[in-house]
């Protein structure tokens, strides 16, 4: 606090707080990995990321927060934001959903936009859905499949494009923040699936919470890690699992950490609370409001 004195005398001592800096991390939930009927799907896109910081005037301030969660199969993840009063509303979007492929009536569908997008889904020279588009400041877009051999795109990262099923169809890796202490990778794309046997291995996670591509001898796809907004990874594999053949992994669900030297005079959700160098750290997986 800063004191001021307006006169030479102690009782007219006025205290000034100092408006409030608040480092925030916004991470949306990450996007369900594509399914197939017998092909290789998209993996996820990851969550949106967004990091900065924000001033805010002295006296309590409620901020809001949400937290999205993890969408799951051919699903955009949910968006997390900040909203506080009297100064601004942040939101992360949500990754793009792993568009569906198939010989089936409605497919294929594209990979999702959204914070980054989904890769791109193949089955035959046919039936195939493009890349997802990412959002500027947040993310990157998904890459495209391959049609020989089958080969579905890595969902786009925080950092980095997803790549093309013509090399590994890696999802694209995310970004790190040290706003915890410790630096984290946050916010991977899932990997893409693959369908022309064990020598085309499908594509792994990005840094970042990422899901693994399901192929033909592990078809099942791996999810995004919670709390990192990882995509999901692009099913691959044969159509022998009702309704849509192999199912996509489920995208990680997102967090919100917002840094500060001020304490929270009340909190309400499921914030984790830690101290460190004198700050404030306030780690949210769930909705819930903090008021300052």
């Amino acid at each position: 606090m800063a004191i001021t004195f307006t006169d030479l005398t102690l009782l007219d001592i006025t205290v000034t707080p100092p408006p409030v800096v608040l480092q925030y991390l916004i991470v949306a939930g990450g996007g369900g990995g594509g399914s197939c009927e017998g092909g290789a799907a998209g993996g996820g896109g990851a969550g949106g990321l967004l990091t900065g910081y924000v001033t805010v005037v002295s006296g309590a301030t409620s901020s809001t927060v949400t937290v999205g969660q993890g969408g799951a199969s051919d699903t955009s993840g949910g968006n997390s934001s900040i909203a506080i009063a009297g100064a601004a509303t942040y939101t992360a979007i949500g990754g793009g959903g792993g568009g569906a492929v198939g010989s089936s009536p409605g497919y294929p569908n594209p990979g999702g936009n959204g914070g980054s997008g989904a890769g791109g889904s193949i089955k035959y020279a046919v039936f195939a859905g493009s890349a997802g588009a990412g959002t500027a400041g947040q993310g990157f877009a998904g890459g495209s499949y391959n049609s020989n051999p089958w080969l579905g795109g890595g969902g786009g990262g925080a950092g980095q494009v997803g790549q093309s099923g013509d090399f590994s169809g890696n999802g694209g890796a995310g970004l790190t923040s040290t706003i915890t202490g410790a630096s984290v990778y946050y916010a991977g794309g899932g990997g893409g699936g693959s369908w022309t046997g064990a020598s085309y291995t499908s594509g792994v996670g990005g840094l970042g919470g990422g899901g693994t591509g399901g192929q033909v001898s592990v078809p099942v796809a791996g999810n995004g890690t919670n709390g990192l907004g990882g995509g999901g990874g692009g099913s691959g594999g044969p159509s022998n699992v009702a309704p849509n053949g192999q199912i996509g992994g489920s995208g990680g669900s997102g967090v919100v950490i917002i840094r500060t030297s001020a304490t929270a005079i009340s909190t309400t959700g499921s914030p984790a609370v830690t101290i460190y160098d004198g700050d404030n750290i306030y780690t949210f997986t769930a909705s819930g409001t903090n008021t300052f």
